[in-house]
């Protein structure tokens, strides 16, 4: 069963979690994908949606810091 009311909030929660993570503001985060804050604020407010080419590289960096996390797992867990 989906877990998200709707695209925004799919959006909003990636969103978060990627600037949380990699400790930087929305404004610079819609900066190194290639849009404005205000169409990265639309988008997590479910306003509007990104083009198929702009989700996939949210989605990329969502990956990416899972991927990270589970590494920084293996390297701290692992016997020397």
């Amino acid at each position: 069963m989906n877990e998200y009311k709707n695209t925004g909030e799919f959006y909003k929660q990636l969103i978060e979690r990627i600037v949380e993570n990699r400790k930087i503001t929305k404004a610079t985060f819609a900066h190194e994908i290639g849009v404005t804050p205000t169409s990265l604020s639309r988008w997590i407010k479910g306003k509007s949606q990104p083009r198929k080419k702009l989700a996939d590289k949210i989605i990329y960096y969502s990956l990416e810091i899972e991927s990270l996390k589970e590494i920084k797992f293996i390297i701290d867990n692992s016997t020397p």
